[in-house]
């Protein structure tokens, strides 16, 4: 496999009823789960902790790795997340998220 040129993190947070968070997004309005970009240096359970704190407004806890995917065309890595949060409200309108759902 060619090596990634960019790294993102998403995570699936599921809550004791077993419901699943997801975002909606503002640059296209489609329900994602929330996540991003790595940042440099970044280890990839902190991304994805992080990335669930600014598009839900939710901390959670990592629980484990659970996948990865590359995109050959666009030599990209998405790291796939398994969590549950553990305190937090939803944002009402964030910068990149317009729903918390």
């Amino acid at each position: 496999m060619n090596k990634a040129r960019t790294e993102g993190c998403f995570t699936i947070v599921e809550n004791a009823a077993g419901e699943i968070l997801l975002v909606k997004r503002k640059d296209y309005p489609i329900w994602d789960l929330p996540g991003g970009r790595v940042d440099e240096q970044e280890r990839l359970q902190d991304c994805a902790v992080r990335e669930v704190a600014e598009e839900t407004g939710y901390s959670i806890a990592i629980e484990k790795k659970i996948g990865e995917y590359f995109h050959e065309e666009k030599k990209d890595m998405q790291h796939i997340f398994y969590g549950y949060p553990t305190g937090g409200s939803p944002l009402k309108d964030g910068p990149e998220t317009a729903a918390v759902a």
